[in-house]
Protein backbone atom coordinates (compact mmCIF):
# COMPACT_ATOMS: atom_id res chain seq x y z
CA UNK A 1 0.00 0.00 0.00
CA UNK A 2 2.67 2.45 1.08
CA UNK A 3 3.98 2.12 -2.82
CA UNK A 4 0.56 2.73 -4.19
CA UNK A 5 -1.03 5.16 -2.37
CA UNK A 6 -0.51 9.10 -3.16
CA UNK A 7 -1.38 11.19 0.09
CA UNK A 8 -2.01 14.28 -2.18
CA UNK A 9 -5.17 12.53 -3.56
CA UNK A 10 -6.38 10.82 0.10
CA UNK A 11 -10.16 9.22 -0.60
CA UNK A 12 -9.95 9.18 -4.06
CA UNK A 13 -11.69 6.58 -5.83
CA UNK A 14 -8.04 6.03 -8.00
CA UNK A 15 -7.18 4.00 -4.98
CA UNK A 16 -9.91 1.92 -4.15
CA UNK A 17 -8.53 -0.97 -5.02
CA UNK A 18 -6.24 -1.04 -1.86
CA UNK A 19 -9.13 -0.77 0.34
CA UNK A 20 -9.85 -4.09 2.08
CA UNK A 21 -13.56 -4.65 2.39
CA UNK A 22 -13.56 -5.36 5.94
CA UNK A 23 -12.09 -2.14 6.51
CA UNK A 24 -14.96 -0.42 4.83
CA UNK A 25 -16.74 -2.68 7.45
CA UNK A 26 -14.91 -1.59 10.37
CA UNK A 27 -14.74 1.92 9.95
CA UNK A 28 -16.53 3.55 7.61
CA UNK A 29 -20.34 3.92 6.38
CA UNK A 30 -21.52 2.57 3.33
CA UNK A 31 -24.08 1.23 1.52
CA UNK A 32 -27.90 1.65 0.88
CA UNK A 33 -29.67 4.21 3.07
CA UNK A 34 -31.02 1.50 5.13
CA UNK A 35 -27.80 -0.15 5.64
CA UNK A 36 -26.31 3.34 7.13
CA UNK A 37 -29.16 4.03 8.96
CA UNK A 38 -29.10 0.53 10.91
CA UNK A 39 -25.59 0.88 11.35
CA UNK A 40 -26.25 5.02 12.52
CA UNK A 41 -28.75 3.55 14.93
CA UNK A 42 -25.77 1.19 16.46
CA UNK A 43 -23.97 3.53 16.88
CA UNK A 44 -26.55 5.77 18.88
CA UNK A 45 -27.14 3.13 21.08
CA UNK A 46 -23.59 2.23 21.57
CA UNK A 47 -23.32 6.10 23.04
CA UNK A 48 -21.69 7.32 20.12
CA UNK A 49 -23.08 10.88 19.66
CA UNK A 50 -21.07 12.58 17.11
CA UNK A 51 -19.91 11.48 13.43
CA UNK A 52 -17.27 12.82 11.11
CA UNK A 53 -18.30 12.91 7.84
CA UNK A 54 -15.58 12.47 5.26
CA UNK A 55 -18.02 12.75 1.85
CA UNK A 56 -16.52 11.41 -1.43
CA UNK A 57 -17.38 11.66 -5.25
CA UNK A 58 -18.13 13.94 -7.78
CA UNK A 59 -20.19 16.36 -5.45
CA UNK A 60 -19.63 16.43 -1.69
CA UNK A 61 -21.72 18.75 -1.07
CA UNK A 62 -24.37 16.25 -2.17
CA UNK A 63 -23.31 13.45 -0.26
CA UNK A 64 -23.67 15.62 3.18
CA UNK A 65 -27.20 17.13 2.05
CA UNK A 66 -28.29 13.17 0.99
CA UNK A 67 -26.94 12.15 4.37
CA UNK A 68 -28.50 15.10 6.24
CA UNK A 69 -32.14 14.16 4.70
CA UNK A 70 -32.29 10.76 3.75
CA UNK A 71 -30.58 9.03 7.27
CA UNK A 72 -30.17 11.52 9.92
CA UNK A 73 -34.14 13.51 9.35
CA UNK A 74 -35.32 9.65 8.83
CA UNK A 75 -34.00 8.20 12.08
Amino acid sequence: MRREYDTYHHMDAAHSYLVREEWVDRFALAGSVDQIKVKVREYIEAGIDELTIIPCGESRHAVIESFASEVIGKL
